[in-house]
């Protein structure tokens, strides 16, 4: 699992934090820009799992009607800049 703490960082907007629940059952996130707290009934690897999948999907509207993520998407947790194709 330490394998993906630097893989899911690098999904994230800078700064943000995360915390798995100790059962695995979800997993908190902290953006400590605006302050805001965020929980997602996931593990953390169904997180990553599904975060890098929301990624593949370049058409915006297909990425918000397929993303169960979609609170940390509006929120600014997650940053599509660094996904975006050449």
């Amino acid at each position: 699992m330490k394998l993906l703490v630097p893989a899911l960082q690098e999904l994230l907007e800078e700064g943000v934090l995360y915390h798995p629940f100790s059962d695995q059952s979800g997993v908190v996130f902290y953006h400590p820009v605006s302050g805001q707290t965020i929980c997602v009934s996931l593990s953390l690897n169904n997180v990553f799992k599904s975060l890098t999948e929301l990624m593949s999907i370049t058409n915006k509207t297909s990425r918000e009607s397929a993303s169960s993520l979609q609170p940390l998407v509006d929120s600014g947790f997650i940053s599509f800049q660094s996904f975006s194709t050449c």
